[in-house]
């Protein structure tokens, strides 16, 4: 018997997912695959290790045993504090020891290593501390911040903020209105203050 059909491939649905970082590690799902003649299709993706901001395309392809292949299409969307890319002032740091301050807009800031001092200004800012030990101030406007790993200092001061320590020790401020602060499951003992939920 020789096979001329491609098999029937079914993917997972596209995603949206909140960064981790300047790139995130996502489970992309499972895809299946049925064939007239073939028990179990091969079937693979090209997803990267790891996804940048913004939109990634993953192609899925199955291939059954007579050579007849089928490819789709998913979408992964990584946004920053639940915004698309574009939403944000880009701003980045080093590696090494900074002093960052944002601007009157919302600001996507990641401060990467180092012990760094960093400032939101106004604006609805979405801020990643990364490794070291940093200061970092969300000020006005609804932030997002997020320590990342080391002994971090994070105060929302004014607005709705959501505040995210890491490992490490951390001092959470949150400020003035409402906030929401996160300590990590491998925390060494938080300091959290005026965090409402």
């Amino acid at each position: 018997m020789i096979d001329t059909t491609h098999p029937e491939l079914t993917i997972p649905e596209d995603l949206i997912v909140d960064a981790t970082g300047i790139v995130s590690i996502i489970s992309v799902g499972k895809a299946t695959s049925t064939d007239l003649t073939d028990p179990s299709p091969n079937i693979t993706n090209d997803a990267p290790e790891i996804f940048p901001l913004g939109q990634t395309l993953v192609t899925w392809t199955a291939i059954d045993s007579f050579g007849n292949s089928i490819s789709e299409t998913q979408t992964i969307e990584v946004q920053a504090c639940g915004k698309p890319i574009s939403y944000y002032n880009m701003i980045e740091g080093s590696f090494d020891d900074d002093i960052i301050i944002g601007t009157n807009l919302p600001d996507l800031i990641f401060a990467y290593g180092g012990d760094d001092i960093i400032s939101g200004e106004k604006g609805n800012d979405c801020i990643f501390g990364g490794e070291g030990d940093d200061i970092i101030f969300g000020n006005e406007g609804n932030d997002n911040l997020t320590g990342g790993e080391g002994n971090d200092i994070i105060k929302g001061l004014s607005g709705n903020d959501t505040i995210t320590g890491g490992i490490g020790l951390d001092i959470i401020d949150g400020g003035d209105d409402i906030d929401m602060c996160n300590v990590s499951q491998t925390s060494d003992g938080d300091l959290v203050v005026k965090c409402e939920s």
